[in-house]
């Protein structure tokens, strides 16, 4: 368990860098965190005796977060890997560390959210257009919300103990 949440940060800061580059999340990132839980729950039960009953919280809380970031996707508001990418962090989470994650990620998101406007009024610098920032220059509002997803992870991870 010391070092699975590591693992699952770095795999978030790996979307991050995808995201960026091309606004995708690959699936392999949202499975591999989902192996990770599940691992971890495996590990817990079989080695230390917990009861699978502790990990219920975790269970309804990335249920909830499902529920929330599908109604998103369907209103085009989240791109569908963050809303995978989410629910599983979700999962790591559970409902004790869901208020920090959802306020960092939220408040991170209004920034890029800021951000995102001001190069669409202002323009994107030529030397600056690759990625994400190209798809601005194109009229393209879109933006990398794994950036988002890792701050609220991180934070969730710090409020809980495990970094």
């Amino acid at each position: 368990m010391i070092v699975t949440p590591y693992l699952v940060l770095c795999l978030v800061l790996y979307a991050c860098f995808t995201d960026v580059r091309h606004l995708k999340i690959p699936n392999f990132i949202s499975i591999a965190i989902l192996v990770l839980f599940l691992g971890t729950v495996a590990w817990e039960f079989f080695n230390a005796g917990a009861p699978l009953s502790l990990w219920i919280d975790n269970i309804l809380a990335a249920l909830a977060m499902f529920v929330i970031t599908f109604v998103f996707f369907a209103l085009k508001i989240f791109g569908a890997g963050d809303a995978k990418l989410a629910t599983v962090i979700s999962l790591w989470t559970g409902f004790h560390g869901m208020i920090a994650f959802l306020f960092f990620m939220t408040f991170t998101g209004g920034v890029l959210g800021v951000i995102a406007l001001f190069f669409m009024k202002k323009g994107v610098p030529k030397s600056w257009q690759k990625g994400w920032l190209k798809k601005l220059a194109e009229g393209r509002p879109d933006i990398p919300y794994a950036i988002a997803i890792f701050v609220g992870t991180f934070a969730s991870f710090i409020s809980l103990g495990y970094v």
